[in-house]
């Protein structure tokens, strides 16, 4: 069973990049963001439906490669069949409208884009990964030891493909972090929480998404996003 290195991923998304900014939109233009939709359609020529894809919005994108059908609804929860004919995404639409999850519905994008890719590269089968409708789950997490090999791939990839290494790190230099983070903390080291927080701003990816990709890049230690008083925390 053959798996992809994260260093196999990172090239994979080096060249995406390299052939999104040569796109004729960007001829002449220096490209500060990867825009997902753009990527979707304009690089990779896939079409991107927008429904309601669960009752309580726990699916919030889906994909696959090969042709088949998913139920979805219409904004009067309406549920119909939607043909999916392997070239197509479908995303949460309340997700796309929510401008507080801009980060994870360009993720979430990304991620499905990333399986696209993935699939046109290398087939499943030579992956050891059975064909199937590949789910975004609003309570997605890694585990660890990685049981979905699929699932770990398209998130691996959809961080390089959001994230390339040379926009991080035209960002980082942009405010004057190229030395990197050595704890994200936003109470104890604001300038340089506020600072990455630019960063995510200008590559417009969730702060969440951009602290896995600075770790995986080494140029995060320590990260408090989720308890900002980790250091004055005292275990009884």
């Amino acid at each position: 069973m053959a798996f992809l290195s994260r260093q196999d991923i990172e090239n994979i998304g080096a060249r995406v990049f390299a052939d999104y900014k040569r796109l004729p939109r960007f001829q002449g233009q220096y490209v500060q963001k990867v825009e997902p939709e753009i990527l979707a359609k304009e690089l990779c020529a896939l079409d991107i439906g927008y429904f309601h894809l669960s009752r309580h919005g726990t699916v919030l994108g889906l994909t696959s490669s090969e042709p088949t059908s998913i139920r979805v609804a219409d904004d009067a929860w309406n549920i119909f069949e939607y043909p999916l004919d392997g070239k197509t995404i479908l995303i949460e639409k309340s997700l796309r409208e929510d401008v507080d999850k801009q980060g994870r519905f360009h993720f979430t994008l990304a991620h499905e884009v990333a399986h696209q890719v993935l699939d046109r590269l290398y087939p499943r089968r030579h992956r050891g990964i059975a064909a199937r409708i590949h789910y975004s789950m609003a309570d997605q997490k890694q585990e660890y030891p990685i049981r979905d090999w699929a699932e770990w791939q398209a998130n691996a990839l959809a961080s390089t493909l959001l994230m390339p290494l040379e926009l991080v790190m035209d960002s980082l230099s942009q405010v004057d972090l190229m030395g990197g983070i050595k704890r994200l903390n936003k109470v104890f080291f604001p300038q340089e929480y506020e600072k990455f927080c630019q960063v995510a701003e200008t590559l417009e990816v969730s702060k969440q998404a951009l602290s896995i990709r600075l770790t995986q890049l080494g140029m995060l230690g320590e990260s408090d996003l989720d308890n900002p008083y980790r250091l004055v925390d005292v275990e009884v």
